[in-house]
């Protein structure tokens, strides 16, 4: 059977199409810093590739190396960021300087680590500002400024391990250990998650509730227990303090997978999630004003206002359905760009490059889960579902940042459908992912060209 992710082939995909973007981008392609500095990462990760997933190593040592992997490459990012960019954060950061500045008048201000609470509703947009604005300022009063930037971005190495080990857990329910360890491998080595941790983004925080609070979605399933119902319970208002969206989506996701454990539901529950979609597109709007309510700068009314603005600048059936195939594809590597975003989203291209070469099996997997009424799946298709119909409706550019806390079950659900599609279509069809691959190249192709 072949092997799920292929370093060495991607590498040489990669690289290829960097020397062919080269040769015709001009000045929309990175400078010679940033692409050695991105050559040197993706380098790394096919070199680690082997000897990491080695049968011979044992999980206990497998683990740790993951860590000093994360380590590194993030420190190796702070280094960049202040050597390039003359920033820790990065190039022109607006969210980690929001972030920044929040901890820093912490600390100047001489608030005390007690009066935390009071000080975010007064400095801050709405409520889901408060978690990783805490945490900043927590990590800047307990080190100190100077060092406390620092150990923010190193502390985004537990999490992202805390993450990939959990999706390691729930991955063994239904493969062998060398893929389980390959979707853990695969999940903390995303370059995407080392560049939101040197610049001091909350991703990371944030995914790892979201992982956490599915991990014990089904804990729940397995053997529902009070502990697991309290445990999903506390990952999941947690995001309340991060992206309360997510917390609601989180909240059906639990609902639709409880309901799931009755036998009449199981069997009938394709209808159930046609019907859960419909609602959900209907009160859309009735669900964006409430959690206007909790977070306080977002309705319908300026979501209204942003599809006029769009659809003067250009049609709006174009970009739905560039977005959904963002969605199902995406997100598209950026080999090209403006000269504003030239200067970071190259960074982490290679982990959208490895997202859309495995789409095929993403698709694969959703249709053999549906096809066949795998109940064990359902939650993460409920969950990626609604936040992917979010993130149409309200018109979110379909980037790396945005899909962020999807991509893990994006990641696990190609998994499942690279060993369903070689157990049950391989040897029928052995071209047809090849061939898919070719397809993808010409849309990256055609995607990049569009700004040289």
């Amino acid at each position: 059977m072949a092997t799920f992710f292929k370093p060495k082939s991607y590498f040489f995909l990669y690289a290829g199409l960097m020397i062919f973007f080269g040769v015709v981008a001009g000045s929309y392609f990175p400078d010679n810093k940033i692409l050695i500095f991105q050559c040197s990462m993706v380098v790394s990760i096919c070199l680690c590739y082997y000897p990491l997933l080695s049968k011979r190593l044992r999980f206990s040592v497998f683990l740790p190396l993951l860590c000093l992997f994360q380590f590194l490459w993030i420190i190796c990012f702070r280094y960049f960021n202040v050597a390039h960019f003359n920033n820790p954060l990065g190039y022109n950061p607006i969210d980690s300087l929001f972030y920044h500045d929040i901890g820093r008048r912490f600390v100047l201000q001489g608030y005390s680590i007690w009066s935390l609470p009071s000080f975010l509703s007064k400095n801050t947009q709405g409520v889901d500002d408060w978690g990783f604005s805490g945490i900043v300022s927590l990590f800047y009063k307990v080190f100190g400024i100077n060092t406390g930037i620092n150990a923010l971005a190193i502390s985004n190495v537990i999490c992202i391990t805390l993450s990939a080990y959990l999706l390691y857990l729930l991955a063994k329910n239904f493969t062998t250990e060398f893929y389980a360890r390959s979707i853990c491998f695969l999940w903390a080595i995303l370059p995407f998650g080392l560049y939101t941790a040197s610049v001091g983004l909350k991703e990371n925080f944030m995914v790892f509730m979201v992982i956490a609070a599915v991990y014990y979605v089904y804990s729940f399933m397995k053997r529902p227990s009070l502990k697991a119902f309290v445990l999903f319970a506390f990952f999941a208002s947690m995001l309340l303090l991060f992206r309360t969206a997510i917390f609601f989506m989180l909240l059906l996701t639990f609902m639709f997978a409880a309901l799931s454990l009755l036998p009449g539901f199981a069997h009938k529950i394709n209808l159930w999630m046609i019907l859960l979609a419909v609602l959900a597109f209907i009160f859309f709007a009735a669900a964006v004003d409430y959690i206007a309510d909790i977070r306080g700068n977002v309705n319908s009314e300026s979501l209204g206002q942003k599809t006029e603005t769009i659809a003067e600048q250009q049609s709006l059936l174009v970009v739905i359905l560039t977005n959904l195939s963002a969605i199902f594809i995406g997100p598209f590597p950026s080999f090209i760009s403006d000269p504003y975003k030239v200067n970071y989203i190259t960074l982490y291209n290679f982990g959208a490059f490895i997202k859309i070469m495995l789409s095929f099996y993403y698709l694969y997997g959703i249709f053999f889960i549906i096809k066949h009424k795998i109940v064990y799946f359902y939650p993460m298709l409920i969950f990626i579902a609604l936040h992917s119909l979010m993130l149409i409706i309200t018109f979110y550019s379909l980037h790396d940042r945005f899909q962020w806390p999807q991509i893990p079950f994006v990641l696990f659900l190609s998994l499942f459908g690279f060993q369903a599609y070689w157990q049950h279509q391989g040897k029928k069809w052995p071209i047809l992912p090849t061939a898919y691959s070719f397809v993808m190249i010409l849309l990256i192709i055609f995607y990049n060209l569009r700004l040289s």
